[in-house]
């Protein structure tokens, strides 16, 4: 007969109890070197971290030096154990070993002790040999025909080793992975289906770790192997690891809201609805959005991957009750491309913003990888295919964005649009973006951004001549707005940041459409709408061309701005000063617009506009030196969230024991 559920912890408990006094016994030094029967029982007993970490907290920062000995007899004992012996001593060897080190790491870190880490762990004039032949061990797990616990138990070793401390440029265990390069064994559990299914997210957290050790002072392997890899199964996993956690975090605000189509009656009720509609709160995993920068930043051959629907793989078969490794049926759910699931994802984000300055640091993050994609898709001589890609008439999406409630329209999934190429779910992002951040604290450097994004589409559709349907009047009201709101909280503006050089990125697209917009506008009844609107808004283009008059004259840090918004208004001038007397000499007091648009056609020929320079240039996106503290930030933010997600993944001991039956 089976042990009764309290005979079972009895038991439990009196394991637990041996190991705790076996960890005694060593650190007391009542363990001779040689005892084999002695380290043999202790590696077939379940690692104990708390009471592991607990001992070395006791342990004076005077005596750590006096104790090294004992210390690094301990951990040669685990890589030994590691790198001879099978099974269940293996499992618990890595994890005995992961425990120790970051036990010892983290008293350095949080008492700020002077001890040398890799002395006290492994002796300086050993180290680089044991970690040689450790790496290469546990390397042939993941590569090898293992069970996925132990692959699992050796992914998380190697976070461990990485995020042992918040700053990773001064992880002195870094330098490991740097001389004995893991980066083929990550990509290998990337090819493999059920392998990446299982450890994906891992190995690509791990894989962005390293990828910021010390990358702007020094030549990071994993770096270069990343920007020159063209495995298409590895940069398939890649993508499908990140659209499948994309989809996760997306989940919440697909389940809260709405997916109908809006009407008349939604739009009376949320009028008359006394009930504050409370918004699903988003994850900022900022994880998956590194790892997603990296790939998107350092490797050309991820365009494919970014845009291809992902195939779904094959069931992975697993203990029922095996919750640590199962995969969620919704997170496989993987009907879209990375890029389109990425979208989505930033719909729900920018909808949390507003008043939240700490998330701001995320959307730039976000931002910025937008800037690498267009990056890709608009230097022509760099990526045709990307080109392609993005703006593609043939190649179309549908891609659900959110968007937040407002006094006109309840919050909502606005996946009932068809498809479409992915440069117009882009505007559409930013269109979003624009009309929803209109606040007091106005946020500059994503409003810039933006403006960027919409410039560099717009860039690409001139010298290619891409015609692409798209709400353009939509894109033209937003800016129209966001002038407004610039001049009329101009005075309590100028205190924040620079207008004067948004209200330019402003006028550089409209500039555009005015000068090139005939050659990539669909229809020239569209273009016609252009001049319609800039005449509609005429009162307040002429309230932005008088704003910077004042600043421009007189010596202020934003003169040089104001002086190039005042040369950027020429044509905006010209155009009003053309037309506006033609309008008033119409005889009526209220104009159709079909009147206005046919006076506008009839007035073409006689407008003289001039030929800006740079219009449809833009500088290719580059990590800057300003940058290095956003960066240093966001890979902080990941060090702390993944220690934090491994000390929790030690709680589920009872599930993985089961699985421990099957190792090799």
């Amino acid at each position: 007969m089976g042990k009764s559920g309290i005979e079972r912890r009895k038991s439990v408990n009196e394991l637990v109890c041996k190991v705790v006094s076996m960890y005694d016994k060593i650190f007391k030094s009542e363990v001779d070197d040689n005892n084999d029967e002695f380290w043999e029982e202790l590696f077939l007993l379940w690692a104990n971290k708390s009471q592991l970490c607990l001992i070395i907290d006791q342990i004076s920062i005077d005596q750590m030096q006096q104790i090294k000995q004992v210390i690094n007899c301990f951990v040669c004992k685990c890589i030994a154990t590691i790198t001879h012996q099978e099974g269940i001593r293996v499992y618990n060897a890595i994890q005995t070993l992961g425990f120790l080190i970051y036990a010892v790491a983290k008293k350095k870190e949080v008492l700020h002790c002077s001890f040398n880490l890799i002395d006290i762990l492994f002796r300086i004039d050993n180290d680089k040999t044991y970690m040689q032949i450790l790496i290469a061990r546990l390397c042939s797990f993941l590569t090898g025909n293992y069970s996925p616990v132990l692959k699992s138990c050796t992914l998380e070793f190697f976070l461990t080793m990485a995020t042992v401390t918040e700053n990773i440029n001064e992880n002195p265990l870094m330098e490991y992975f740097m001389n004995n390069c893991i980066f083929e064994a990550l990509t290998f559990i990337l090819e493999k289906c059920v392998d990446g299914n299982i450890h994906g997210r891992a190995a690509v957290v791990l894989l962005a770790l390293l990828i910021n050790y010390q990358k702007s002072v020094r030549e990071n392997p994993y770096m270069v192997k990343l920007s020159i890899l063209d495995n298409d199964l590895a940069l398939n996993g890649y993508s499908f690891v990140l659209s499948r956690e994309l989809h996760r975090l997306n989940r919440p605000f697909e389940n809260a809201l709405p997916n109908s189509t809006p009407s008349l009656w939604t739009f009376f009720g949320s009028v008359f609805s006394s009930d504050v509609e409370q918004l699903p709160s988003i994850q900022i995993d900022h994880s998956v959005l590194l790892a997603l920068y990296e790939a998107v930043h350092l490797n050309r051959n991820f365009i494919t991957a970014l845009t291809t629907v992902p195939a779904q793989c094959e069931e992975v078969e697993m203990h029922s009750t095996d919750v640590a490794f199962s995969l969620d049926d919704k997170a496989m759910e993987c009907s879209s491309n990375l890029f389109a699931t990425f979208l989505s994802y930033c719909s729900c984000v920018i909808s949390t913003l507003k008043g939240i300055k700490a998330v701001y640091l995320n959307a730039l993050l976000i931002i910025n990888i937008f800037i690498s994609f267009q990056k890709k898709s608009t230097e022509m001589q760099l990526d045709q295919y990307a080109n392609m890609l993005m703006q593609d008439l043939s190649l179309s999406f549908k891609v659900p964005l959110f968007s937040r409630p407002m006094l006109h329209r309840k919050a909502e999934w606005t996946n009932h649009m068809q498809a479409r190429p992915l440069a117009c779910s882009v505007l559409s992002l930013c269109v979003e973006f624009i009309v929803s951040h209109l606040m007091k604290a106005f946020p500059f450097d994503l409003y810039s951004q933006v403006l960027g994004i919409i410039h560099r589409i717009l860039c690409f559709n001139k010298r290619c001549k891409v015609r692409l349907e798209f709400q353009w009047s939509t894109l033209w009201n937003v800016l129209f707005t966001l002038l407004r709101y610039v001049v009329n909280n101009s005075q309590m503006l100028i205190a924040e940041g620079d207008v004067f050089e948004l209200c330019s990125q402003v006028l550089v697209i409209l500039n555009v459409f005015i000068t090139f917009g005939d050659t990539f506008l669909p229809q020239t009844e569209i273009y016609d709408e252009l001049y319609y609107e800039l005449l509609r808004n005429n009162s307040t283009l002429q309230a932005m061309c008088i704003l910077p008059q004042e600043y421009a004259e007189k010596d202020s840090p934003y003169s040089e701005s104001a002086k190039k918004l005042l040369n950027g208004c020429v044509n905006v001038k010209a155009i009003l000063s053309h037309f506006l007397p033609k309008l008033d000499a119409a005889g009526c007091n209220v104009l159709s617009k079909e009147q206005i648009l046919a006076i506008v056609r009839q007035s073409y020929v006689t407008l003289s506009l001039k030929l800006q320079e740079n219009l449809d240039n833009f500088a290719r996106y580059q990590e800057k030196s300003a940058e290095v503290e956003f960066f240093t930030n966001i890979v902080k933010s990941v060090v702390i969230e993944t220690s934090e997600s491994l000390n929790s993944s030690t709680l589920e001991q009872a599930i993985v024991i089961k699985e421990l039956q099957t190792i090799r």
